[in-house]
């Protein structure tokens, strides 16, 4: 008789302790897996910063080639205006 329970009690004690181990590793994926997502997500996030960044960039220099476009053709106007004269 004591035999069977010691049995009986060392097997459900291993199957408590199989039932743990896979809890905890199902955990520790989960949580890497959180991680991943994470991590992923702030990348898109600095990514779009990066293009917005661009965007910004590529925007002031368009601007600045237009003001520049503009004073050179208000010099050239002022130019024939003054040879006209």
């Amino acid at each position: 008789m004591k035999l069977e329970e010691d049995v009986l009690r060392s097997t459900t004690w291993s199957e408590k302790k199989k039932k743990k181990k896979k809890k905890k590793k199902k955990k520790k994926e989960e949580e890497e897996e959180e991680e991943e997502e994470e991590k992923k997500k702030e990348e898109e996030e600095e990514e779009e910063e990066e293009e917005e960044e661009e965007e910004e960039e590529e925007e002031e220099e368009e601007e600045e080639e237009e003001e520049e476009e503009e004073e050179e053709e208000e010099e050239e106007e002022e130019i024939e205006f003054y040879h006209r004269i």
